[in-house]
């Protein structure tokens, strides 16, 4: 068995106040802090997120965002956390960032996709609209020039 290598004593973090976010590049993930110690912190590792030793990530915590590195990767023990994470990483705290990073995440990357599949539809629609507008019948010529009349004055 390993002898006990850290100089601080680990806090564990209860787990209904260790939900938080952990961000790698523009991704961000939901993760658990496990526990905390002044030199890093133990947390949860989604499937959904590859990271490996030596990466550089972003954990949101009280104080604001803290620039970490990934130490190691451990088997997640127990099941006290739900089963979307498989495994645990110690993360070494490199820097304080503050609450700066809150300030230019504007969309999360999960929302960007539909609302750029809502714009090409909006746009398709708008191009067929268009094309079918020119090579209407009089009638529905009339109603769209009442139209335009209206909502362009001159």
């Amino acid at each position: 068995m390993k002898g006990e290598r850290r100089k601080h004593f680990r806090v564990p973090i209860p787990l209904d106040q260790s939900a938080t976010f952990l961000r790698a590049g523009r991704r961000q993930f939901t993760v658990h802090v496990i526990n905390a110690s002044p030199q890093g912190f133990a947390v949860t590792c989604p499937k959904s997120l590859d990271a490996g030793r030596g990466d550089i990530l972003r954990l949101r915590l009280s104080e604001g965002w803290v620039e970490v590195r990934v130490a190691n990767m451990d088997a997640l023990e127990g099941d006290t956390y739900p089963e979307e994470y498989d495994c645990a990483l110690g993360l070494i705290r490199l820097r304080s960032l503050g609450y700066g990073p809150d300030d230019d995440w504007v969309v999360s990357t999960r929302t960007q996709r539909p609302l750029l599949l809502l714009t090409a539809t909006v746009l398709i629609g708008l191009l067929v609209g268009f094309v079918f507008s020119r090579q209407s019948p009089p009638a529905l010529r009339q109603v769209i020039a009442a139209f335009k009349s209206i909502a362009l004055p001159r």
